[in-house]
Parts: structure tokens; sequence; C-alpha cells
């Protein structure tokens, strides 16, 4: 898989893909923690415009894509 930002898009295409539900959760809070780990470093870092607003648009708008059950 060819991803433009593999920090923080790689846990999450994981946790997108996952249906088994023994290892789901594990996945989903890994990519939560990699794109909050990413926009702390893009804070004290100029941002990359692109990753950001890529970042942005996951946060906003892709997050129903990952199944975020209780």
């Amino acid at each position: 898989m060819d991803l433009k930002y593999p920090q923080w898009q790689e846990p999450l295409a994981e946790a997108i893909c996952e249906f088994n539900p023994e290892h789901l959760r594990q996945k989903v809070q890994r990519a939560e923690e990699a794109i909050v780990r990413r926009i702390e470093e893009l804070a004290f870092d100029p941002p990359n415009g692109r990753e950001g607003q890529a970042l942005v648009d996951e946060l906003l708008h892709g997050s129903d894509s990952l199944p975020l059950g209780n």
C-alpha cells in the first residue's frame, strides 16, 4: 500500500480493515495514538500544509470509517 503519510495512515488502515473484534479495539487505539502523536509533532514544527489538512479531514470526516464500538 502506497501511503503518503504512513506514520498515521498505516495504523489507521489496519484499524479500518480489521473485522476481528478481538483485535479491533487495540488497532483503533493504535491508530488514535498515531494520529495524536503526529498532530503533536506538527504543533512544534512548521506543518506540512497537506498533511495537516489530511489529519484534519480524517478527524472530521474519516472517523465514521472506524468501527469505534465501546
